[in-house]
């Protein structure tokens, strides 16, 4: 079942947002104003989007990395792995960090949010830039 709401209507910070994104394709998960990634309780990158690539600067295709040791070590922090571990243990996390750096700008503002995937076998990463 596709989302029957269009992309650029798709908010930050919905309360629905993991069902919508769920039920998103992968085109119009690309299309979201923030970036987009999905990864298993180990970290494992399983979808990153064309959006946050491009916004983030990451030069390569991180699907099958580890994201806390390959592609952004500067998230392996207590608050992340304590997301990880949560929403692996609960099935539910909806946090919000504010922090500021990513690969092209180290001074860019973020908005984090780690939210729990429908089913609790994955956690989205969102991320929102100032």
């Amino acid at each position: 079942m596709m989302s029957k709401r269009a992309p650029e209507d798709i908010e930050f910070d919905a309360d629905d947002l993991a069902e919508v994104l769920e039920h998103l394709g992968k085109a119009d998960r690309n299309r979201l104003s923030f970036g987009v990634v999905l990864m298993s309780h180990s970290g494992d990158v399983l979808f990153y989007s064309d959006h946050e690539r491009e916004m983030s600067g990451y030069p390569r295709d991180p699907v099958g990395l580890n994201w806390l040791r390959d592609v952004a070590p500067c998230m392996n922090e207590d608050w992340f792995l304590n997301g990880l571990i949560r929403s692996r243990d609960l099935g539910r996390l909806d946090l919000v960090v504010s922090t500021t750096g990513d690969h092209r700008d180290r001074r860019q503002e973020l908005d984090l949010r780690l939210l729990s995937a429908v089913s609790g076998q994955q956690m989205w990463l969102l991320i929102r830039r100032a």
